[in-house]
């Protein structure tokens, strides 16, 4: 009975620490930080910086992680470079674009092929080559304005 109880005690143990380490990884997976890079450069020299000191240009999934960026943004009250670019409207990384925030959706009439964002959160389009701020996404030393 002691030893049956035992091997049951340390199963569950083992199953438990196999749950938390999975929740571990799924929790630091899903959870994406944002870098606010002050120095400026165009969207191409700004993609460019965060693949090389971070992960890529911040990819905005949903209403949270484009609340978390102008609340890194707002104390600038400035535009910063995000990772939208238009080739069929998609993101630095390749992927495709399922959430928006358009302060005026595009027309397609544009010239402007890159994406800036400010402290309101909505975005607009600008020509690649201005120069703004940035916001990268990935681990490396926190940043904010």
């Amino acid at each position: 009975n002691n030893l049956i109880s035992s091997y049951l005690l340390i199963k569950t143990s083992l199953i438990f620490l196999a749950a938390a380490q999975l929740f571990l990884f799924v929790y630091l997976f899903s959870m994406c930080l944002f870098h606010v890079v002050k120095e400026t450069k165009n969207w191409t020299e700004a993609q460019r910086y965060c693949r090389e000191n971070y992960t890529d240009l911040a990819i905005v999934r949903n209403e949270d992680e484009n609340t978390n960026i102008s609340s890194l943004v707002r104390p600038a009250n400035t535009f910063v470079w995000i990772g939208l670019f238009r080739v069929f409207w998609k993101w630095s990384d390749g992927s495709t674009m399922s959430f928006t925030n358009w302060q005026q959706k595009p027309d397609g009439r544009q010239k402007e092929t890159c994406v800036v964002t400010s402290s309101n959160g909505k975005w607009l389009v600008r020509p690649c080559s201005e120069r703004k701020s940035f916001v990268c996404y990935g681990a490396g030393e926190f940043r904010s304005f």
